[in-house]
């Protein structure tokens, strides 16, 4: 035996004898059991791989959980792959975009359902990365990981999820009159009374009162979300997020509060800001603002979307315009 292969045998011997005796050492003294003791269970983790092979894949299956891992993978991800960008490394940004990519195909492989919203930015927004990675210029690189956060940020919405890495949404109690105002829409707006709306008339009243920030059908604004990437076929949740818009403000619809010089507050998303002035979207118009008009500037949580929307509307002319919005094609 050589004195390498010797040495080798020696720890391995040591290692054995030493981790026994603790294994003696620490091993709790239990008394002595009476005959109606009943006997300890085997451990948790030998239950299941003595169970049927179907049980087995099923907790494997729920061990390893779904999509959430995926997204918490990501999240780590897509912060390095920021500083990268931040720093112009360009190697490391590659590795961690065809990572992203990586991760969130097994995430689709464990949960096919989620594939519907995932697979639009694992199929345009991670090969337009690379490509921008590829060609190593700083603008085009600024630009791609601009189009990727919000490809994540479409991602989300379309699962409802209003937060993006850090960025959460603003979750506010709703007032208790808003509660019994939901209750009332909620039992308005039944199936039956659905059914006698007029789309045509609901397209109407989406172009006077939601074309202004939202889009649907190819048609609107885009300061607001896209209505076609929310769950609008839950017409509990369309209520609730119409009569409380508060309630719940994704990080990027949050608005800018601002005071004027002579002495207007205004209120808005920012749609563009350079060094001298920006663009801002108000629930009725967009505004030009330069920054040597502004007094003071803070950030509100406040939706741009205003309250008493469906107030404002006869019985008829809300079932008209769920119909509209709950549509699955374009009306004139």
């Amino acid at each position: 035996m050589s004195k390498h292969s010797f040495l080798l045998v020696s720890i391995g011997v040591f290692l054995g004898l030493f981790t026994g005796s603790l294994v003696q050492l620490y091993v709790p003294e239990f008394p002595v059991a009476s005959a109606q003791t009943v006997a300890a269970p085997k451990p948790a983790q030998l239950i299941w791989l003595n169970q049927p092979d179907d049980d087995k894949f099923s907790q494997i299956e729920r061990q390893m959980r779904g999509f959430d891992t995926t997204m918490m993978e990501v999240g780590y991800r897509y912060d390095e792959l920021v500083e990268a960008v931040k720093n112009r490394n360009y190697e490391y940004a590659k590795y961690q975009t065809e990572k992203i990519g990586h991760t969130i195909s097994l995430g689709i492989e464990r949960r096919p359902k989620r594939a519907k919203s995932a697979r639009p930015f694992l199929d345009v927004e991670i090969p337009k990365m690379l490509s921008a990675i590829a060609k190593q210029q700083a603008e085009i690189l600024d630009s791609a990981i601009h189009s990727l956060h919000e490809g994540c940020i479409r991602c989300h919405r379309s699962e409802n999820v209003l937060f993006m890495g850090s960025r959460f949404a603003t979750i506010q109690p709703i007032p208790d009159d808003m509660h019994e105002e939901i209750k009332r829409f909620q039992d308005l707006l039944n199936d039956e009374f659905i059914a006698k709306a007029d789309r045509a008339n609901g397209h109407k009243l989406f172009t006077q009162s939601c074309k202004n920030c939202h889009s649907i059908f190819g048609e609107g604004s885009h300061t607001g979300p896209n209505l076609q990437t929310l769950p609008m076929s839950d017409r509990n949740y369309l209520i609730k997020s119409i009569i409380a818009p508060n309630a719940t403000v994704g990080f990027d619809y949050m608005t800018q509060q601002f005071l004027t010089h002579d002495g207007k507050v205004l209120t808005g998303l920012i749609l563009s800001e350079d060094e001298v002035s920006l663009t801002l979207q108000t629930a009725n118009e967009t505004l030009a603002i330069q920054k040597s008009d502004i007094e003071e500037r803070k950030a509100s949580s406040v939706s741009v979307m205003p309250e008493g929307i469906l107030q404002k509307l006869t019985h008829e002319e809300a079932r008209d315009l769920f119909a509209y919005l709950q549509g699955s094609e374009q009306t004139q």
